[in-house]
């Protein structure tokens, strides 16, 4: 057996072919027994591309030969991208592998037909005929896409994991993909040796490596690439003409300037985001306040001149050169002195609840989190949880698979998260729901965790009545308690990183649900003195809601450049003085 012939086996899923098969050339032979490795890479790319991981497709398929792979079906990646209807995915591959777009299956079935007959395939369908996909190409049942256009979910698809064979006869078939990298340990470790020369023959036609810039933040450097796609870039080019055409009010429309735009337009991050994941949402809803959200962690600094000016004049001046202080609680002795009860003031306050966000190191933001990062990521969270003790000790409500019963009872507490408003789905953030997600809260429902709802955890203290210094002491303690048992993301300029840049640096959100009869009755008035003493208006349904009944939120709007407790302080004296001119309308 020849090179040729086990390359030809191996790119094309016949690997059954080349199971006990010898060679006396050595090098054959060495790529002989490099199959179940080079398999494993193979099958995960094709993996990749159906479930639309889009960073690890990127990753994986960096040879042109493997692009055009395919398994037992004959579908390359493209045919499962454009089936599942993974657009970025399809995107990426049609740009940097257009000879794969016209490659036909067993069933002699091009990517456009898989397109067609996929229920979830039309946008995918109209973005390869427009990427020149051939419309003309008959299967082996003499129909053209146009067929399965008609008669749209007739086609059967068979995904990796049913197909999915291991060259190792040992290896349960039904999960070969999992096994492999646990019963191939010790065969990829030495088939790691000679991957070099492995990779070498199968990139003959590899296409160009792409260029990597770096910029430094806070210290360190952060990679990033400038090879989006010319299609990526018209979809980013289209957005900003569409927000230059509109009336938006955002800081999105504000900083996104021509500028601006020339300068990241082409950039994407070492996970694969590029400047269209960042402005999505407020491109989508045009009466968004702000419009950007953070996709992955390194995305406040590769695209920074953008993210920089929205900082900067959100949260109050906080420029490219300043840093958020070190964490700092306060000492609890000291609490009484700077907090208190804003019930003294008289029955205005009706309930007091103190939040903050945070991220776990090892996982991405929630555009880019996969469905196993969601299960892991909850698994390790829970552990913690379960561990906690005294007030804080409570139960954990997975939103997957939930019964009626305990969902019926989290509504009627108003502690049940749903899959996230048009702004948040928009930034897909409500991907793989809703698998990770859950709720913690303790036995007396005065502590809270939302798992994976924006931010990978929203971690809240509330209660009836205006005991601010009682509300943030619980928060305190349970920080501290989290912090201890989870690595917790945290950048040296930004503070806590967060999906949102409104929840950088303390990611705290202090805030009461407060009786304004008089002073609410021109909310334009009430917005104003707020914004004097740096506080937040919202409806008592969560933002983008009216009031009811002359009941308002307010809280604080710096979350970055100042502490902790410097934090909940502006919201205290905020609220305090809110209060006071209350009284004094009755005057």
């Amino acid at each position: 057996m020849d090179m040729d012939t086990v390359e030809r086996l191996l790119l094309t899923g016949r690997t059954d072919e080349l199971k006990g098969a010898r060679a006396t050339d050595p090098e054959v032979q060495e790529l002989l027994d490099s199959v179940p490795f080079i398999m494993e890479k193979i099958e995960s790319a094709h993996r990749a591309a159906e479930e639309g991981e889009f960073r690890d497709v990127q990753a994986q398929l960096d040879r042109r030969k493997l692009a055009g792979s395919t398994l037992k079906d004959g579908a390359n990646p493209l045919h499962r991208a454009a089936f599942m209807g993974n657009t970025d995915v399809v995107r990426y591959l049609v740009q940097n592998f257009p000879d794969t777009m016209d490659a036909q299956d067993r069933n002699g079935r091009t990517p456009l037909h898989y397109a067609a007959g996929s229920r979830d395939g039309e946008h995918v369908y109209k973005l390869l005929q427009k990427a020149g996909a051939r419309d003309d190409i008959k299967d082996k049942r003499g129909r053209e896409p146009q067929y399965y256009a008609d008669h749209r979910g007739s086609l059967r698809y068979t995904t990796v994991s049913q197909q999915s064979d291991s060259y190792d006869d040992s290896e349960d078939e039904t999960d070969a993909g999992a096994n492999r990298r646990d019963s191939h340990a010790d065969r990829r470790s030495s088939a790691d040796g000679r991957s070099s020369r492995v990779d070498r023959r199968l990139s003959v036609d590899e296409r160009g490596s792409r260029s990597a810039s770096r910029v430094s933040a806070s210290g360190a450097d952060v990679e990033f690439t400038e090879d989006a796609s010319d299609a990526e870039v018209r979809e980013i080019e289209t957005a900003f003409e569409k927000l230059q055409r509109s009336n938006a009010t955002s800081l999105l429309r504000k900083h996104l300037t021509p500028e601006v735009l020339e300068q990241v337009k082409r950039r994407r991050t070492r996970h694969g985001a590029t400047l269209m994941d960042v402005i999505r949402s407020g491109v989508e809803n045009l009466d968004s306040g702000v419009g950007v959200y953070a996709p992955d962690g390194d995305a406040y600094t590769v695209f920074a001149p953008l993210f920089d000016p929205i900082i900067e004049e959100y949260h109050a001046g906080f420029g490219p050169s300043d840093r958020q202080p070190p964490v700092t609680f306060g000492h609890p002795k000291q609490l009484t002195k700077v907090l208190g009860n804003l019930s003294r003031l008289g029955k205005y306050v009706i309930s007091t609840r103190i939040r903050t966000a945070r991220s776990l190191e090892e996982y991405p933001l929630n555009p880019l989190m996969t469905e196993t990062d969601y299960i892991d990521m909850e698994r390790e969270v829970v552990k913690v949880l379960q561990d906690l003790t005294g007030d804080l000790a409570g139960t954990y409500y997975p939103l997957d698979g939930m019964s009626s019963k305990d969902k019926r009872q989290l509504i009627e507490d108003h502690f049940l998260f749903k899959e996230g408003d048009r702004f948040l789905q928009a930034a897909n953030a409500s991907r793989h729901w809703p698998k990770g997600r859950g709720i913690f809260h303790n036995a007396a429902k005065t502590f809270l965790v939302w798992v994976s709802e924006e931010d990978h955890l929203r971690i809240i203290s509330m209660e009836q009545g205006g005991n601010v210094t009682s509300v943030y002491a619980r928060l305190v303690t349970a920080l501290v308690n989290l912090g201890k048992h989870l690595k917790l993301r945290r950048d040296r300029r930004l503070g806590s990183v967060t999906f949102c840049p409104t929840n950088l640096g303390t990611a705290i959100r202090a805030s009461v649900h407060v009786r304004l009869p008089r002073l609410g009755r021109d909310r334009a008035r009430l917005e104003k003195e707020c914004a004097r003493l740096g506080l937040q208006v919202r409806g008592t349904h969560g933002e983008h809601s009216e009031s009811s009944e002359g009941v308002f939120d307010l809280s604080n709007k710096r979350r970055l450049g100042l502490t902790e407790i410097d934090a909940v302080t502006e919201m205290y004296q905020g609220v305090s003085e809110i209060i006071q001119m209350e009284k004094d309308a009755k005057k």
